[in-house]
């Protein structure tokens, strides 16, 4: 299964960690905009 992180917010990113094994290939910076935006948002807005 391919999730792309920089769509889902942190608190379910965090929920999918807890459950499954995770593998994380870093092409770009995702950070935390709180919990109800995507952990992507400063690369959709630009």
């Amino acid at each position: 299964m391919v999730i792309l992180w920089a769509e889902k917010p942190s608190p379910e990113l965090g929920e999918l960690c807890g459950r499954k094994r995770v593998a994380i290939f870093p092409v770009g910076s995702t950070e935390q905009h709180g919990p109800h935006t995507p952990t992507g948002t400063d690369h959709i807005i630009a």
